[in-house]
Protein backbone atom coordinates (compact mmCIF):
# COMPACT_ATOMS: atom_id res chain seq x y z
CA UNK A 1 0.00 0.00 0.00
CA UNK A 2 3.11 2.43 1.16
CA UNK A 3 4.51 1.89 -2.39
CA UNK A 4 1.36 2.35 -4.48
CA UNK A 5 1.05 5.56 -2.25
CA UNK A 6 4.22 6.65 -2.88
CA UNK A 7 3.63 5.75 -6.92
CA UNK A 8 0.53 7.78 -6.93
CA UNK A 9 1.93 11.26 -5.41
CA UNK A 10 3.81 12.55 -7.93
CA UNK A 11 0.98 12.33 -10.41
CA UNK A 12 -1.69 14.01 -7.67
CA UNK A 13 0.97 17.05 -7.24
CA UNK A 14 0.80 17.60 -10.76
CA UNK A 15 -2.80 17.67 -10.59
CA UNK A 16 -3.00 19.46 -7.45
CA UNK A 17 -0.10 22.55 -9.29
CA UNK A 18 -2.26 22.28 -12.19
CA UNK A 19 -5.66 23.45 -9.79
CA UNK A 20 -4.24 26.12 -8.21
CA UNK A 21 -2.93 27.20 -11.55
CA UNK A 22 -6.37 26.99 -13.24
CA UNK A 23 -8.05 28.17 -9.79
CA UNK A 24 -10.11 24.59 -9.93
CA UNK A 25 -11.22 22.28 -7.07
CA UNK A 26 -8.04 20.20 -6.20
CA UNK A 27 -9.04 16.74 -5.95
CA UNK A 28 -6.51 15.66 -3.65
CA UNK A 29 -5.96 12.40 -5.70
CA UNK A 30 -5.11 10.99 -9.54
CA UNK A 31 -8.33 8.88 -8.43
CA UNK A 32 -10.27 11.56 -7.52
CA UNK A 33 -9.87 13.48 -10.46
CA UNK A 34 -11.98 10.86 -12.48
CA UNK A 35 -14.42 10.29 -9.73
CA UNK A 36 -16.78 13.27 -11.97
CA UNK A 37 -20.26 13.59 -11.21
CA UNK A 38 -20.71 12.35 -14.51
CA UNK A 39 -18.98 10.88 -18.01
CA UNK A 40 -17.31 12.70 -20.46
CA UNK A 41 -17.60 10.77 -23.76
CA UNK A 42 -15.78 11.80 -26.74
CA UNK A 43 -16.72 9.41 -29.16
CA UNK A 44 -20.28 8.36 -30.90
CA UNK A 45 -22.82 5.88 -29.16
CA UNK A 46 -21.82 3.50 -32.06
CA UNK A 47 -17.92 3.34 -31.46
CA UNK A 48 -18.13 3.13 -27.87
CA UNK A 49 -16.12 0.72 -26.76
CA UNK A 50 -18.53 -1.05 -24.01
CA UNK A 51 -21.78 -0.40 -26.40
CA UNK A 52 -24.20 2.79 -26.32
CA UNK A 53 -25.09 3.60 -22.61
CA UNK A 54 -28.71 4.81 -22.46
CA UNK A 55 -28.25 7.33 -19.60
CA UNK A 56 -24.64 8.76 -21.23
CA UNK A 57 -24.10 12.25 -22.77
CA UNK A 58 -22.01 11.80 -26.04
CA UNK A 59 -19.89 15.00 -27.34
CA UNK A 60 -18.84 13.37 -30.34
CA UNK A 61 -15.68 13.42 -32.17
CA UNK A 62 -13.55 16.62 -31.89
CA UNK A 63 -12.61 18.00 -35.68
CA UNK A 64 -9.04 17.59 -36.82
CA UNK A 65 -7.45 21.06 -36.29
CA UNK A 66 -4.05 19.61 -37.77
CA UNK A 67 -3.66 20.16 -42.19
CA UNK A 68 -2.02 17.65 -43.43
CA UNK A 69 -0.07 16.99 -46.96
CA UNK A 70 -2.55 17.02 -50.20
CA UNK A 71 -0.95 14.46 -52.41
CA UNK A 72 -3.00 13.08 -56.31
CA UNK A 73 -3.86 9.52 -56.50
CA UNK A 74 -2.03 7.21 -59.12
CA UNK A 75 -3.70 7.24 -62.25
CA UNK A 76 -4.75 3.93 -62.37
CA UNK A 77 -8.15 2.00 -62.92
CA UNK A 78 -9.75 0.45 -59.86
CA UNK A 79 -10.78 1.08 -56.41
CA UNK A 80 -9.00 4.11 -54.25
CA UNK A 81 -7.26 2.39 -51.15
CA UNK A 82 -6.16 4.74 -48.31
CA UNK A 83 -3.60 3.10 -46.03
CA UNK A 84 -2.56 4.76 -42.60
CA UNK A 85 -0.10 1.79 -40.66
CA UNK A 86 2.84 1.07 -38.89
CA UNK A 87 5.87 0.01 -40.93
CA UNK A 88 6.98 -2.52 -37.59
CA UNK A 89 3.37 -4.65 -38.04
CA UNK A 90 4.46 -8.00 -39.29
CA UNK A 91 1.54 -7.47 -42.41
CA UNK A 92 2.79 -4.13 -43.23
CA UNK A 93 5.21 -5.94 -46.31
CA UNK A 94 2.68 -8.05 -47.26
CA UNK A 95 -0.01 -5.80 -47.86
CA UNK A 96 2.79 -3.76 -49.90
CA UNK A 97 2.81 -6.64 -51.99
CA UNK A 98 -0.64 -6.96 -52.17
CA UNK A 99 -1.30 -3.48 -53.10
CA UNK A 100 1.11 -3.51 -56.24
CA UNK A 101 0.02 -6.69 -57.28
CA UNK A 102 -3.46 -5.51 -57.93
CA UNK A 103 -2.51 -2.83 -59.31
CA UNK A 104 -5.33 -0.52 -57.44
CA UNK A 105 -4.27 3.53 -56.90
CA UNK A 106 -3.38 3.41 -53.41
CA UNK A 107 -1.85 5.96 -50.76
CA UNK A 108 0.06 4.48 -48.10
CA UNK A 109 1.35 6.37 -44.92
CA UNK A 110 3.43 4.95 -42.53
CA UNK A 111 6.80 5.91 -41.09
CA UNK A 112 10.39 6.79 -43.19
CA UNK A 113 10.15 2.87 -44.56
CA UNK A 114 8.56 3.20 -47.91
CA UNK A 115 7.34 -0.24 -48.17
CA UNK A 116 9.25 -2.65 -50.97
CA UNK A 117 8.28 -2.96 -53.68
CA UNK A 118 7.49 0.64 -54.70
CA UNK A 119 5.50 1.33 -57.83
CA UNK A 120 3.73 3.79 -60.13
CA UNK A 121 0.54 2.81 -58.90
CA UNK A 122 1.59 3.23 -55.11
CA UNK A 123 2.68 6.36 -53.33
CA UNK A 124 4.23 6.28 -50.16
CA UNK A 125 4.35 9.14 -47.22
CA UNK A 126 5.96 9.21 -43.90
CA UNK A 127 3.60 12.38 -42.83
CA UNK A 128 0.06 12.95 -42.32
CA UNK A 129 -2.24 13.68 -44.96
CA UNK A 130 -5.04 16.25 -46.04
CA UNK A 131 -8.62 14.43 -44.76
CA UNK A 132 -9.36 15.28 -48.96
CA UNK A 133 -6.91 12.12 -49.26
CA UNK A 134 -9.89 10.06 -47.10
CA UNK A 135 -12.70 11.54 -48.91
CA UNK A 136 -11.04 10.67 -52.12
CA UNK A 137 -10.50 7.35 -51.58
CA UNK A 138 -12.86 3.73 -51.60
CA UNK A 139 -11.76 1.54 -48.50
CA UNK A 140 -9.34 2.45 -46.01
CA UNK A 141 -7.15 -0.24 -44.62
CA UNK A 142 -5.60 0.72 -40.65
CA UNK A 143 -4.81 -0.34 -37.19
CA UNK A 144 -8.60 1.17 -36.42
CA UNK A 145 -7.50 3.18 -33.83
CA UNK A 146 -10.47 5.24 -32.75
CA UNK A 147 -9.89 8.81 -34.51
CA UNK A 148 -9.28 7.03 -37.93
CA UNK A 149 -12.03 4.81 -37.72
CA UNK A 150 -14.32 7.78 -36.71
CA UNK A 151 -12.95 9.94 -39.45
CA UNK A 152 -13.51 7.21 -42.15
CA UNK A 153 -17.05 6.36 -40.96
CA UNK A 154 -17.75 10.22 -41.27
CA UNK A 155 -16.41 10.15 -44.80
CA UNK A 156 -18.44 6.99 -45.81
CA UNK A 157 -15.61 4.31 -46.44
CA UNK A 158 -15.12 0.72 -45.49
CA UNK A 159 -12.47 -0.55 -43.40
CA UNK A 160 -9.88 -3.55 -43.96
CA UNK A 161 -9.40 -3.29 -40.07
CA UNK A 162 -5.37 -4.77 -38.73
CA UNK A 163 -5.55 -4.01 -35.00
CA UNK A 164 -2.54 -3.93 -32.99
CA UNK A 165 -3.52 -3.30 -29.44
CA UNK A 166 -6.65 -3.74 -27.26
CA UNK A 167 -8.28 -0.62 -27.89
CA UNK A 168 -7.83 -0.86 -31.74
CA UNK A 169 -9.32 -4.48 -31.04
CA UNK A 170 -12.92 -3.02 -29.11
CA UNK A 171 -13.03 -0.10 -32.28
CA UNK A 172 -13.18 -3.22 -34.27
CA UNK A 173 -15.74 -5.12 -32.47
CA UNK A 174 -17.85 -2.05 -32.92
CA UNK A 175 -17.14 -1.67 -36.73
CA UNK A 176 -17.93 -5.15 -37.58
CA UNK A 177 -21.40 -4.59 -35.18
CA UNK A 178 -21.48 -1.50 -37.55
CA UNK A 179 -21.36 -4.19 -40.86
CA UNK A 180 -18.71 -1.03 -41.96
CA UNK A 181 -15.67 -2.87 -41.60
CA UNK A 182 -13.62 -6.79 -42.45
CA UNK A 183 -10.90 -7.68 -39.34
CA UNK A 184 -7.84 -9.37 -40.77
CA UNK A 185 -5.74 -10.56 -37.46
CA UNK A 186 -1.73 -11.36 -37.73
CA UNK A 187 -1.79 -13.76 -35.67
CA UNK A 188 -4.68 -15.76 -37.24
CA UNK A 189 -2.41 -15.09 -40.70
CA UNK A 190 0.71 -16.24 -39.05
CA UNK A 191 -0.79 -19.48 -38.13
CA UNK A 192 -2.58 -20.02 -41.44
CA UNK A 193 -1.30 -22.13 -44.10
CA UNK A 194 -2.21 -19.61 -46.84
CA UNK A 195 0.46 -17.08 -47.96
CA UNK A 196 0.19 -13.69 -45.94
CA UNK A 197 -0.08 -11.64 -49.16
CA UNK A 198 -2.46 -13.78 -51.08
CA UNK A 199 -4.48 -13.62 -47.92
CA UNK A 200 -4.73 -9.76 -47.91
CA UNK A 201 -5.27 -10.10 -51.39
CA UNK A 202 -8.25 -12.08 -51.06
CA UNK A 203 -9.73 -9.73 -48.26
CA UNK A 204 -9.07 -6.36 -50.02
CA UNK A 205 -10.87 -7.67 -52.99
CA UNK A 206 -14.10 -9.30 -51.07
CA UNK A 207 -13.78 -5.51 -49.18
CA UNK A 208 -14.29 -3.97 -52.32
CA UNK A 209 -16.44 -6.01 -53.69
CA UNK A 210 -19.14 -6.11 -50.96
CA UNK A 211 -21.40 -3.51 -51.51
CA UNK A 212 -22.93 -3.74 -47.83
CA UNK A 213 -19.98 -2.71 -46.31
CA UNK A 214 -19.65 0.72 -48.11
CA UNK A 215 -23.57 1.30 -48.27
CA UNK A 216 -23.54 1.01 -44.34
CA UNK A 217 -20.53 3.10 -43.82
CA UNK A 218 -22.07 5.76 -46.04
CA UNK A 219 -25.64 5.42 -43.89
CA UNK A 220 -23.61 6.78 -41.50
CA UNK A 221 -21.92 9.58 -43.21
CA UNK A 222 -25.03 10.71 -44.04
CA UNK A 223 -26.33 10.55 -40.26
CA UNK A 224 -23.34 12.48 -39.16
CA UNK A 225 -23.77 15.34 -41.36
CA UNK A 226 -25.89 17.26 -39.18
CA UNK A 227 -24.16 16.98 -36.40
CA UNK A 228 -21.88 20.31 -35.42
CA UNK A 229 -18.50 19.00 -33.99
CA UNK A 230 -17.14 21.91 -33.65
CA UNK A 231 -20.62 23.11 -31.11
CA UNK A 232 -20.21 19.89 -29.35
CA UNK A 233 -16.49 20.56 -27.95
CA UNK A 234 -17.33 24.05 -27.27
CA UNK A 235 -20.24 22.47 -24.89
CA UNK A 236 -17.65 20.20 -23.66
CA UNK A 237 -15.34 22.55 -22.47
CA UNK A 238 -18.25 24.54 -20.65
CA UNK A 239 -19.23 21.70 -19.06
CA UNK A 240 -15.64 20.91 -18.07
CA UNK A 241 -15.40 24.84 -16.30
CA UNK A 242 -18.32 24.93 -14.84
CA UNK A 243 -18.01 21.01 -13.19
CA UNK A 244 -14.52 21.48 -12.64
CA UNK A 245 -14.86 24.81 -11.11
CA UNK A 246 -12.59 26.41 -13.28
CA UNK A 247 -12.10 30.03 -14.53
CA UNK A 248 -13.93 30.89 -17.36
CA UNK A 249 -13.12 34.46 -18.39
Amino acid sequence: AYARRTAAQPGADSVGEACRILAARDPGTVAGLLQTARDYLCTWPFLDHYGARAQAYYYGIAPNPIPGARIDWPGAPGPRVFAYLSDGHPLFEPLARSLVALGWPAILVCGDVPPAPVCATLRHLSEPVDEAVLAGCDLVVSHAPLLTSARALAQGKPMLARPVNAEQRMVCVQLIGLGTARWVDAADLAAAPADPQAALTEALAALAGARRHADRARAIADALRGVDAEAAQLELIDDLCTDFGLRTG
